[in-house]
């Protein structure tokens, strides 16, 4: 993958581009800045402006190696100074920067981000931040209707809270959207959690 965009954008650094895909593969579901991955280059001694470093992201996303999800906000300044969650277009290739048993809810995060863009009324994918809250993603369709997501292996006493919290992330436009918490090990069900109906599947 790396060759096909370095002969295709004749990329000059070649060494900064292999490192900025290995640092967003292995950070790949986390919520990370084009600061953040400027300031890790220049750790390893790579001088490199983020000006450069938006435009390797640019040419690994056209080359479909990542999959940009943005943050929700009805600001589109806010969108682009924000930042991102980035995801790989195949979770083998992360699996190579990140070990798989401390990468696994990251990867069930990454299979259903790839499930909603099958889905051809997805027209937009988001994620939430807001007080402290996470939210995975905010599906919005052509219709311009919204959808919450949240991603786990299981619910149990540890984790309940922080992943129904999720649900809670202040924001008008997305409080009444329809809610869903997606695990791996469970039942389905119909949670009710403070102000809101979740249906777990």
């Amino acid at each position: 993958m790396l060759d096909d965009v370095i002969k295709r954008f004749a990329i000059r650094n070649q060494t900064a581009l292999e490192l900025i895909l290995k640092f967003v593969l292995a950070n790949n579901g986390r919520i990370i800045s084009y600061a953040k991955i400027t300031k890790h280059l220049k750790n390893l001694n790579i001088k490199i402006q983020d000006e450069t470093v938006i435009e390797y992201i640019d040419y690994l996303k056209k080359s479909f190696t990542l999959l940009e999800v943005e943050k929700f906000d009805w600001s589109t300044k806010k969108i682009f100074s924000g930042s991102k969650k980035y995801y790989s277009i195949d979770i083998g290739i992360s699996n190579q920067f990140r070990d798989l048993i401390s990468n696994f809810s990251f990867n069930l995060e990454n299979l259903v981000l790839l499930k909603l863009k099958q889905n051809p009324s997805t027209k937009k994918i988001y994620y939430g931040y807001a007080d402290n809250k996470e939210l995975d993603f905010i599906t919005e369709d052509y219709d311009g209707k919204l959808a919450r997501y949240q991603i786990s292996k299981e619910l149990n006493e540890e984790n309940t809270t922080r992943e129904l919290e999720a649900f809670l992330v202040s924001d008008k436009f997305i409080k009444q959207s329809p809610a869903t918490m997606l695990v791996l090990d469970g039942i389905t069900r119909d949670i009710e959690y403070k102000s809101s109906k979740i249906k777990q599947i």
